[in-house]
């Protein structure tokens, strides 16, 4: 067993599924089977297509919560991961790792040329804040162009 330590006896339960692969907890409409309640209730969703969950930005529904909160950070754009090799950066931890298994080192900054120096020389917020200003500044000649003034 491992060697995590949990204050409430519920949580320490509930992980302990994790080692036993017990799936005690049952889909109403299937016979799919869960170790959390939580997770079946999300399931159970996907069955009666509730998608009560809401983008307070865009109105994209959801089933999940964790899925809701990835698809927010795509609105504030924020991209935290960096590849080590080249410098690009990510919105998901996964996306960087499966990109640093084939980045060959090279001194890129994404689709964006930031100014002056990579990612690691500028620091990442201050390259963060500049490739938020030029995402602005492309969405804004988007808009432009859609609406015929650009």
């Amino acid at each position: 067993m491992c060697k995590l330590k949990f204050r409430q006896k519920a949580h320490l339960q509930t992980h302990m599924l994790v080692h036993t692969g017990e799936r005690k907890l049952q889909c109403r409409y299937c016979e799919k089977r869960f170790m959390r309640s939580a997770d079946v209730l999300a399931h159970e969703r996907q069955h009666t297509q509730d998608r009560s969950l809401l983008c307070c930005i865009c109105d994209r529904q959801f089933y999940r919560r964790q899925n809701l909160q990835r698809h927010l950070r795509t609105h504030a754009d924020e991209r935290n991961h960096a590849c080590s090799k080249c410098h690009k950066t990510f919105r998901e931890r996964y996306h960087m790792k499966r990109h640093v298994e084939r980045c060959k080192g090279l001194q890129t900054t994404g689709k964006f040329n930031i100014g002056a120096g990579t990612v690691a020389e500028l620091g990442l917020s201050i390259a963060k804040r500049r490739i938020q200003k030029l995402n602005n500044e492309l969405r804004a000649k988007e808009l432009a162009s859609q609406s015929g003034t650009g």
